[in-house]
């Protein structure tokens, strides 16, 4: 699914893809969870404009309505990290 969405972004040409970093269950108050974190990298083109990370996780935040769903997932809103 984040492969898809970044694919589909503003870094689509650019991009290399995305890799499972860290799987963590996490009782939760309503429901059980499991947490997942993912790096995804991308390769910088001498043609290519300067990377707005700022722009991206806006790009994100609009495709997984304000950073919240990712297909059939739950994202936690405070999670999307852009690093440049």
């Amino acid at each position: 699914q984040l492969d898809r969405l970044l694919k589909q972004s503003s870094i689509g040409p650019s991009f290399h893809g995305c890799e499972t970093a860290d799987f963590r269950y996490e009782p939760g108050s309503h429901r059980d969870e499991t947490r997942v974190d993912a790096v995804c990298t991308y390769r910088k083109e001498p043609s290519a404009a300067p990377f707005d990370r700022v722009g991206l996780y806006h790009e994100v935040s609009n495709k997984t309505r304000g950073i919240t769903q990712l297909g059939p997932y739950s994202l936690d809103k405070d999670s999307l990290y852009v690093n440049g």
